[in-house]
């Protein structure tokens, strides 16, 4: 998970080198690839790394964590205006 992880960083990072169109599109696609393999593989574990009585409840805390945590990002990204630039 961890070379997952850095993995959709690297992509990231190398994103910004696009020159065109069809560049971002590219990165985009390599991007959400590499992280939906990561999430997956997250999804896939959190019962095993979060035991508990009521099978679903390591699978709520984690959803939760991560929905909620986008929720944010999205509130924020939305409020920004891209563009004043």
């Amino acid at each position: 998970m961890t070379i997952l992880a850095v993995l959709t960083g690297v992509f990231i990072l190398l994103s910004t080198t696009a020159r065109t169109s069809n560049a971002v599109d590219g990165w985009n696609c390599g991007i959400n690839y590499v992280s939906n393999i990561m999430f997956a593989v997250l999804h896939a574990l959190v019962m095993e790394l979060l035991p508990t009585k009521a099978r679903g409840t390591g699978g709520a805390i984690i959803g939760l964590a991560f929905h909620g945590s986008t929720a944010i990002v999205r509130v924020q990204v939305i409020s920004f205006n891209v563009t004043s630039f």
